[in-house]
């Protein structure tokens, strides 16, 4: 059977969803869809020594960084979104244990952040925000999530580990440490495989092995149905973060769009359990964040067909 023409997809699923593409003059003050993006360094990507992580290219603070360059709009990201007419906004988050105790930032516990994002999508709803894009920064992000997919989507840790997130792919010894670091980390929520996931066990799931841009994720996808706001996803994180909002609000799926298939064979696991067809049937290779921002133009143009 032939592929159906990207753009026709594209339009079907503005017209689902009542995305009606762009917004015209950013002078006259419509609102703008808005690139979330949320800034993590994960605990298990911290260095024990020497600097350097046993599971990632990047660098511990790799998160900052970047929230930084977003906050003073000498970020990239920043730029391309402003031609694109997309505003853009960053979320820091504290890296830290499920274990550690009160964050200088509360609410203090991983789970607790699904109503902070749930919140916030509420926040850009009440907003008239059109359609929301996420993207997520920090070093060891693709470990936790591929993490989360395992449990979820019940593949067994090798077949889910991948090259990382960083500009640079893991060496063959660094994965070795990925695959046990995520072993480690599913086998300390493994009653939740093979089992039905429901609201109570995507708590658990977090505070065991979550981490608070995680969950905010999660609830902010999940309220993004419960407030019919139109979402496109970015990278496996994204994808994790999905899989636990679609347990949270069965069907948030549909209110979802992928830019491309992911490199990390999570993010391929986590999307097909999803149902989620990529905008690109292969990887865009774009940096941290960015891919939906490329495939915006094709999702105004098919939207713009829809309304003629």
């Amino acid at each position: 059977m032939a592929a159906r023409p990207v753009l026709t997809r594209l339009g079907d699923w503005a017209r689902a969803t009542g995305y009606h593409g762009e917004t015209g003059d950013p002078g006259t003050g419509d609102p703008r869809p808005e690139l979330l993006v949320a800034a993590a360094d994960h605990a298990v990507a911290a260095p024990a020594a020497g600097g350097t992580s046993p599971v990632s290219t990047l660098p511990w603070g790799h998160a900052g960084t970047v929230a930084a360059a977003i906050t003073t709009g000498e970020s990239p990201l920043c730029h391309d979104a402003a031609r694109l007419g997309v505003d853009v906004s960053v979320h820091e988050f504290p890296a830290a244990t499920p274990s550690a105790g009160t964050s200088p930032v509360a609410p203090h516990s991983p789970a607790q952040w699904i109503d902070v994002g749930r919140e916030t999508m509420d926040a850009r709803a009440d907003a008239a925000v059109p359609l929301m894009l996420t993207g997520t920064v920090g070093t060891g992000a693709t470990t936790t999530a591929a993490a989360l997919v395992g449990v979820l989507c019940n593949v067994e840790p090798v077949k889910v580990v991948g090259r990382g997130g960083g500009p640079t792919a893991i060496s063959d010894e660094t994965w070795k440490h990925k695959t046990v670091a995520i072993r480690d980390l599913m086998f300390r929520v493994r009653a939740h495989r093979r089992r039905p996931v429901d609201t109570a066990a995507v708590h658990d799931i977090l505070d065991t092995v979550g981490t608070p841009d995680m969950a905010f994720l999660a609830g902010l996808l999940a309220q993004s149905a419960a407030r019919r706001t139109p979402v496109i996803l970015d990278g496996v994180t994204g994808l994790a973060a999905g899989l636990l909002a679609d347990a949270l609000t069965p069907g948030a799926s549909r209110w979802w769009l992928v830019p491309d298939t992911s490199g990390e064979p999570a993010g391929i696991a986590a999307r097909q359990r999803l149902s989620l067809t990529p905008v690109v049937g292969e990887s865009l290779g774009a940096p941290e964040a960015s891919s939906g921002l490329l495939v915006l133009p094709l999702l105004d143009a098919a939207a713009s067909r829809v309304r003629q």
